[in-house]
């Protein structure tokens, strides 16, 4: 099990973690570099919003344009297609920059060479993980964004006054696509930055929350456009009174662990899943919330790594990247550091069967 060190994001892997809690210079070492890695994550967030917005603004052109066929819109393609490749030619030094990034200095910290090189291990890891994940999900949409561009244009200046709308309005969902996994990167990203550094917990609102209303974490968010029409079904067992949690943050982690369970699963419209209730260890009063999917399931030897940022690679039995939406691999990491500050959270998973996510709170009689 992980834990919250000086209320920051803390990895499972316990060979790192024994380091983290024996030395105090190697937790600053770890906080400080962690910091670091996010914060010139969210900058090149920030350089790169803006120009997607101007992007989205120009591609509702396109689209009126291809609904409407007005001529005075007809010119909207050409300047897109320049836009996304002005765009890409800035983007690309900053690119660059995160990928020259390295691990901060261990220089005047008291650690021993052991404590040194597992440390600088997981850094590292750490480090390829996220440079992986940013040169992936942002450049692919990208590449997108540019092709599709392009291929408007191209057909339409092929075909100004009889083009064919299907393939035209494919092309623009392709585009919405790309622009939507943009924004779900932005969101993943700050919302573990700020479970990392605390930065959300002036709004924490800590209450019993009795059995009874503990469905309504999952059945509510089956209004959400997301969840609509997933097969989901609950079962309360649980003979307890209730646990202290804040709703919002276990609804969040909720929400992050049944995303995770659609984006890695070869199911389709087949995917189900089922949430049980439950109280366990009378003597210690726990009640667990399971959630079990019947997915692609996870590779035995990637289990321990399935809650660490910006994990995803091969990290089930099919392709990842033909996976669609599968943001940038924090959604586990981040239903981690939300369920950890009530409880503790585990998982268990049988490849091409089927995963279940343990959620552990202390019972109320």
């Amino acid at each position: 099990m992980s834990v919250i060190l000086d209320e920051f994001y803390v990895p499972q892997d316990l060979s790192i973690l024994d380091v983290l809690k024996e030395s105090p210079d190697a937790r600053e070492i770890y906080q400080l570099t962690l910091r670091d890695f996010l914060e010139d994550i969210r900058s090149i967030l920030e350089l790169i919003r803006s120009p997607i917005e101007e992007i989205s603004i120009k591609f509702e052109d396109v689209k009126r344009y291809l609904e409407t066929q007005d001529p005075t819109l007809a010119n909207s393609t050409g300047e897109f297609q320049q836009l996304v490749s002005k765009k890409k030619n800035e983007l690309e030094p900053i690119f660059d920059r995160l990928s020259q990034n390295s691990v901060r200095s261990f220089s005047g910290y008291n650690l021993n060479r052991d404590q040194e090189i597992k440390l600088r291990n997981y850094l590292s890891s750490f480090r390829s993980r996220m440079v992986s994940m940013i040169t992936h999900r942002l450049r692919t949409p990208y590449a997108v964004l540019g092709t599709s561009s392009y291929l408007i244009d191209k057909i339409l200046s092929l075909q100004p006054d009889n083009f064919n709308d299907s393939r035209l309005m494919g092309k623009t969902q392709v585009i919405s696509s790309a622009l939507g996994e943009y924004q779900e990167i932005f969101v993943e990203i700050e919302k573990f930055y700020n479970i990392c550094f605390g930065l959300d917990r002036n709004s924490v609102n800590v209450e019993w929350v009795p059995s009874e209303n503990l469905p309504y974490l999952f059945l509510d968010l089956l209004d959400e456009p997301t969840f609509q029409g997933l097969n989901l079904s609950v079962n309360n067992e649980s003979e307890a009174t209730g646990i202290k949690i804040d709703v919002e943050h276990i609804k969040e982690a909720v929400r992050q662990i049944l995303i995770n369970s659609i984006d890695f699963s070869n199911r389709g419209s087949d995917l189900a899943i089922l949430v049980n209730i439950r109280t366990v260890n009378q003597e210690q009063k726990r009640l667990v919330i399971e959630i079990t999917d019947n997915g692609a399931g996870i590779k035995p030897q990637e289990l321990q790594n399935v809650f660490e940022p910006f994990y995803t690679q091969d990290m089930v039995g099919i392709d990842f990247a033909n996976l669609p939406g599968t943001g940038c691999g924090l959604g586990l990491s981040i239903a981690k550091g939300l369920v950890e500050r009530y409880g503790e959270i585990g998982i268990s998973s049988v490849l091409n069967q089927g995963t279940t996510v343990v959620l552990d709170f202390k019972a109320r009689d």
